[in-house]
């Protein structure tokens, strides 16, 4: 059982690292494009990257599964990720709905 959930948190932590890695490969396409096509074609993006991305919290307890041996010590490590994460999503969403420079 310990195998499969170590096999389990390798694959969902490479699909997390390789969805950043892709966004950072796609910059130098997405710069040239003009505003109109870059808007129209990021829309393909999102559902992608968002079931994508369901990986990073999944991997994350599923890592914790497999370190941790005692539930207290998962409990204390997850709220402290519950609350990075929550800071994460709230700095993003500043950000996204009022840009610096516009």
């Amino acid at each position: 059982m310990l195998l499969v959930l170590q096999v389990v948190t390798a694959t969902l932590v490479s699909i997390a690292m390789a969805l950043a890695l892709a966004h950072a490969l796609e910059l130098p396409g997405k710069l040239r494009l003009t505003e109109q096509t870059y808007r129209a074609v990021q829309t393909i993006y999102y559902p992608g990257f968002f079931l994508g991305g369901l990986a990073e919290p999944l991997g994350l307890i599923s890592l914790l599964r497999t370190r941790l041996p005692h539930a207290q010590e998962q409990r204390c490590v997850l709220a402290h990720a519950r609350v990075i994460r929550r800071a994460g999503g709230d700095a993003w969403r500043l950000l996204a709905a009022d840009p610096p420079g516009q």
